[in-house]
Parts: C-alpha cells; structure tokens; sequence
C-alpha cells in the first residue's frame, strides 16, 4: 500500500488554547486506521485540523501527495478528506435522504444517485426510513446517516469521529460491519474511538495519542497484547 495521508509536527489549537503537539501520523491507502486516547488527548482536534475546521499552527499535512497543510475546509473537501463528527450533526427538519443528499452538495457529477443507491444498500433502515426527518432516528441510524452523507462526498479518506459514542453494542456491530465492506469498496478510513476494543477489532493500525502527541504506534494486534495499553485503555 502507498501511504495516502502524512503528517509530521502538526500543531495546532484553539486560540492562545494549543492541542496539538509536533503530532505525527501517516494512513496507508486502503487501509481503516482508527486514533485511540483518553478524553481531552486532541483526537477530535486532529480530525478538525484535517478537515480545516482547526487552524494549523504549524507543521506539514501531505494528502495524496499534495501538500493540504492549513487549508480552509472546502479545499480539504474537494481534495477528498471527509469528516463525520462526533454527534452526528444531522439536520433537524430535513428528511433522511435530504440529508444524505447535503453530502453531495459540491458535486456535479452523474453518479449521485448511484452512490446514493450504495449508501442505501449498505443501510437499507435508512432507504426505508428515507422520508422520516433524520433527527428521529435512533442513535444508530442517525450515525449510519452521517456516514451515508460522508459517503456522498465522495471520499478519498473518511475521518469518523466517535462511532460508538452513545450506542448500544448492537448498533455498534452493525455499523463497524458496514465499515467493513465500505473499506472494501476502496474508500480509506481513519477513526477516531474511545472504545479501544472497538477500534482494534476494526483497524489494522492504531496510533495511541495522549498530551497532543503520539506515544505508541503498530499494528493493533501488537497493541492489543501489550500491558500497557490494556491497563489504560482496556480496563484489563
């Protein structure tokens, strides 16, 4: 695999508030990578700075091998990074195809309507359901819309903040199946998950951030037996 994402020194933050500490990170093409730590480690600050929603301090951001370091979030988007936030973020009062329909907003293309018949394969709850305002959905569906409306975009990298968060372990097991075969449709994914079993069951690869850096990398297998990390994240 070819590396799709690179970063090195990334720092960034909110204000005089920095997050981000020289953080360093590379995605392989193809790949699903998931970013593991505790509350208030900068994992959702990572993905804001990605996709432009967080200003970059400094440090470099290479994507597909362009340099994206500090681009505004239409320029990520157009450049492929997708970013489905933690809570959903649906609109209230539109329906759910109307919503998954948003994701494709910037598109002029022909395949629209064929990627919206994949998003609806994928999840068939929401093609019924495809009428209903999407902020009556339960919690798995709506997080199953947000991924749909991520999928419109048309994504080189899908950046999913949270996937777990709030949901029952049915729900959950419905959606990481689905990333499964999203992943297998050649779309990348870097997730973001407190549920450290949850993203090593998904990923291959975990980068473990704590104080706005990576302290430990490898392979989640690797990850998964050292001490370490089972006694902080684990519970084990």
């Amino acid at each position: 695999m070819s590396t799709l994402l690179a970063v090195e020194a990334l720092e960034s933050g909110y204000g005089d508030v920095q997050v981000l500490w020289g953080l360093d990170l590379t995605v392989e093409a193809g790949s699903i990578t998931c970013i593991v730590g505790s509350n208030g480690a900068g994992k959702t600050t990572f993905l804001r700075t990605l996709s432009g929603l967080v200003k970059t301090k400094s440090g470099s951001v290479r994507f597909a091998g362009a340099d994206v370091t500090g681009v505004e979030p239409d320029a990520a988007l157009a450049a492929g990074i997708v970013h489905v936030p933690e809570g959903r973020r649906l609109f209230k009062g539109l329906t759910v195809q109307d919503n998954l329909l948003l994701g494709a907003y910037t598109r002029h293309d022909d395949g629209i309507m064929s990627d919206l018949e994949f998003v609806y394969a994928t999840f068939p709850i929401l093609k019924e359901r495809r009428k209903q305002d999407a902020t009556t959905l339960s919690g798995g569906e709506q997080q199953m819309c947000a991924i749909g409306r991520g999928i419109m975009s048309r994504p080189k990298l899908l950046l999913i903040d949270e996937l777990s968060l709030g949901l029952a372990p049915k729900a959950v097991d419905r959606l990481s199946a689905a990333l499964v075969d999203i992943n297998a449709g050649g779309i990348t994914i870097l997730l973001v998950e407190q549920d450290v079993m949850t993203a090593f069951d998904l990923a291959a690869t975990a980068f473990v951030v704590d104080m706005g850096r990576v302290v430990k990398f490898g392979a989640t297998a690797d990850l998964a037996d050292d001490p370490a990390i089972r006694e902080a994240y684990m519970g084990l």
